[in-house]
């Protein structure tokens, strides 16, 4: 493959990313009279897909490359699928629903396919995970005006990008955004809620404390602040349990380097403290175990949002009744006027009755299996393996996220974690591999230097 048509595929990747982060999935859309609301996401990945097909009729090298994930994402499908076949009346049902859900996954599937196939370098990868952390640094810094002011270029993006519409029956927030009773201004950004915005930051510090051991530049460093600072604007304690979650795995993985930023960490939360006072205050209230518990029994007669805790009990007699491949995909509405189930802050819980056991199982190992991959070529591969420890770490902290709030209902957060996926999956079998390199390191004979290998972590 040519250097002109890779330095392509780069300049189409991050374009993906970007549009993912700043034009926000569901709230805008591409004016097209094509039946449905075609989101921005949508049309760049059909053309990544039109081009990579094209591609890939003309040069061998753009062949279907094995990604270690088949195993797991085949289950995942066949849970999807069985739990469709399962319940043929819901699914006629409830077909508009199961049709968009579906439509969606599918985007994430492919996301996942194409970064594996067209990310086919180490610097190709760095690139792409260069654009999330730079385009989350900023996202971050509207989050903690937003929290300040009340104000986000997000309230009406199309006075910004003429080329896009607000999404049919989605109200635009106008003046001060996201308001709750009792925490204020929450900030809301490019996500479709403030939990889901610092989920994702929260999710995209890791690969900004890898990038800062690799690199070794300060604007790393200064995103790594930034992404943790913008986490709290959302006023949301799931991001708090991701930031804990990943900063544990990346500490398991890369001690050494983990130790360094132990002053920076101490840094972001006195900047916290200055910038946006009363965050800290107001989310450890939140995290008391007496007022969490309250909390999420508070509404135990509810049929639709009872609580976290009280929700468990319910869900658990529903999943009794249908375990094997559950209710089926995209017929268990939460919200709006064909709202038929309860609104679970818990994804695992929430899979689990949508696709039984076999989807839950499913997407449980596809996490598991990228984890426990990416975390094995990070301690082979000394000290490049920092980013690769942050790719596992993002995930992980994902998946931990998982049990506080819907995960994938939110379509950016989500089409990030299949992107993660992908390039880190892309990472380990890049032409220039660590898992090689680094198994080559260590097998090299001493003594004998013709032997040593290449440094990895750049492509010259």
């Amino acid at each position: 493959m040519t250097d002109s048509v890779r330095l392509g595929w780069k300049w189409l990747v991050g374009l993906f990313l970007l549009v993912v982060l700043f034009i926000p999935p569901r709230r805008y859309a591409v004016p097209a009279d094509l039946g449905f609301e075609l989101d921005p996401y949508r049309l760049v990945v059909a053309v990544i897909l039109v081009v990579w097909l094209m591609a890939a009729l003309s040069d061998r090298e753009m062949r279907l490359r094995p990604s270690g994930l088949l195993g797991p994402l085949l289950i995942f499908a066949l849970g999807v699928v069985g739990s469709l076949g399962a319940n043929p009346g819901r699914v006629s049902l409830y077909e508009t629903s199961v049709v968009k859900v579906l439509s969606v996954l599918i985007g994430f599937f492919l996301v996942f396919f194409l970064l594996v196939n067209v990310l086919r370098t180490r610097e190709s990868c760095e690139s792409a995970l260069k654009v999330l952390v730079l385009g989350g640094a900023v996202l971050a810094v509207l989050a903690i005006i937003e929290r300040k002011t009340g104000w986000s270029p997000f309230m009406d993006l199309g006075h910004y990008i003429p080329f896009i519409k607000p999404s049919e029956g989605i109200e635009q927030l106008r003046g001060v955004g996201y308001v709750d009773e009792w925490r204020g201004i929450r900030a809301l950004g490019s996500a479709e809620h403030p939990i889901a915005l610092g989920a994702l930051l929260a999710m995209l510090a890791p690969l900004a404390a890898g990038l800062a051991v690799l690199k070794r530049q300060s604007i790393w460093l200064v995103c790594l602040v930034l992404l943790v600072m913008g986490s709290f604007a959302s006023n949301a304690r799931t991001p708090v349990l991701m930031l804990f979650a990943w900063a544990i795995m990346f500490t398991i993985l890369r001690w050494s380097d983990a130790k360094r930023f132990i002053p920076f960490a101490l840094v972001a939360f006195a900047m916290i403290h200055l910038v946006m006072p009363g965050a800290m205050g107001t989310l450890r209230s939140s995290l008391n175990p007496a007022q969490v518990l309250a909390e999420q029994n508070s509404r135990a007669d509810s049929n639709l949002a009872a609580g976290r805790f009280a929700d468990l009990g319910p869900s658990f007699d529903e999943f009794g009744q249908k375990p094997i491949f559950g209710y089926g995909f995209g017929t268990r509405i939460s919200t709006g006027p064909m709202a038929n189930t309860r609104l679970l802050d818990d994804q695992w819980l929430g899979t689990l009755l949508d696709t039984g056991l076999v989807g839950v199982i499913g997407f449980a190992w596809l996490l598991g299996r990228y984890v426990r991959r990416v975390s094995a070529a990070s301690r082979l591969a000394g000290e490049d393996g920092a980013l690769l420890a942050g790719l596992a770490s993002a995930v992980f902290a994902f998946a931990i996220g998982m049990f506080t709030y819907d995960a994938l209902s939110f379509t950016q957060v989500s089409l990030v974690l299949f992107a993660l996926l992908g390039i880190g999956s892309a990472l380990v079998l890049a032409e220039d591999p660590v898992l090689e390199v680094a198994e080559s390191r260590r097998q090299a004979p001493p003594l004998q230097p013709q032997f040593s290998p290449r440094p990895v972590g750049r492509v010259s």
